[in-house]
């Protein structure tokens, strides 16, 4: 199953405090918000679109559902805000990242993560 999110529509994750998750390839070219709670990506996938973080929210890179699929983020595809970005390792999980990171926390746990923007 592959999750996409075309350029025009936004993504704008409004749940509790547990956040939500997607388990399949995620291919954002849109928006993805998070005003108020986390996000959970487990499927890799690539993605142009921005992703923006609240106060207070964390976006989790953690490929347990395609066992190795990576994610890439293009130059075009920015993590903005003031939230948290986590990348994990339950798998094998490859997070490459040609666009800029601006969080208020990064956290590596065990990923092979490539910054290049």
């Amino acid at each position: 199953m592959v999750f996409f999110l075309a350029a025009i529509p936004k993504l704008i994750q409004v749940g509790g405090n547990g956040g939500g998750t997607i388990d399949a390839v995620f291919a954002n070219s849109g928006a993805v918000t998070l005003p108020n709670s986390g996000l959970t990506l487990r499927g890799g996938g690539t993605s142009s679109g921005v992703f923006n973080l609240a106060t207070g929210t964390t976006l989790v890179f953690d490929n347990v559902e395609n066992n190795g699929t990576p994610f890439n983020l293009t130059h075009a595809a920015p993590i903005t805000g003031t939230g948290n970005v986590t990348f994990t390792n339950y798998y094998t999980n490859t997070v490459n990242i040609s666009g800029t990171v601006a969080a208020n926390s990064i956290t590596n746990s065990g990923a092979v993560t490539t910054l290049s923007g």
